[in-house]
């Protein structure tokens, strides 16, 4: 048995006396060359970023201790005329058709990394000694402005070097390629209706993430 499941959500939720079912799955990569775990990442190498389009199921347990401040907590109605409850519950996307069509249309993948623990901190996750510059951010989903708003109401640390570490803000998939694959990463995005951003570059450096426009390095 290869027993696996995330945790960091269940604060509050799971007792004592209480059952948490979880499930697991295994994949075959097929052909081995799309194995992408950093190895071919390069000097120079552009970063993308797919929407997240809210929060991704990740950060929710800070997402709840807001919530829960909240007069009318989850019924609490936002500038863009939804729910805090609705806003919470956005469908997480899921990009394996344009990744796949990528890797059908010979693009060089050296990276694919998902923003969700540890929010654009997860950019550096590859062990390998390179900095990734991030020069260009997307406006957050309005779920981060509210919670953001509101958590500096109740007192919570929701300064930019927490919240960019914690959620996605914005950016739910980093790819990471060769400059020269540009033009058919944005042409397969553009097919499945995806605004895919471009926000930055690979140099070589310590093990970092630096976000210019909010003036915040990640080092591990």
């Amino acid at each position: 048995a290869i027993p696996q499941g995330e945790t960091p959500t269940l604060p509050n939720i799971i007792y004592n006396e209480t059952l948490d079912l979880m499930g697991s799955s295994i994949g075959i990569i097929k052909p081995k060359s799309r194995f992408t775990y950093g190895q071919k990442i390069t000097d120079g190498d552009i970063i993308y970023g797919l929407p997240s389009g809210g929060i991704c199921a990740n950060g929710v347990s800070k997402a709840r201790s807001i919530v829960e401040k909240l007069p009318d907590g989850y019924f609490t109605e936002l500038p863009n005329g939804k729910t805090m409850g609705e806003e919470l519950l956005t469908p997480t996307p899921i990009y394996v058709r344009p990744i796949i069509e990528m890797f059908k249309a010979k693009v060089d993948l050296h990276y694919i990394s998902p923003i969700t623990g540890h929010g654009f901190r997860k950019i550096a996750r590859a062990r390998f000694l390179f900095s990734y510059i991030i020069d260009k951010i997307p406006e957050p989903p309005t779920i981060f402005s509210s919670l953001i708003d509101f958590g500096q109401r109740f007192g919570f640390d929701v300064t930019d070097v927490e919240n960019y570490q914690v959620w996605n803000m914005g950016v739910f998939i980093a790819l990471v390629a060769p400059k020269e694959d540009e033009e058919t990463i944005i042409d397969v995005a553009d097919k499945h209706g995806i605004e895919i951003f471009k926000l930055g570059y690979v140099q070589k450096g310590d093990r970092s993430v630096v976000i210019k426009p909010k003036n915040i390095v990640y080092r591990y």
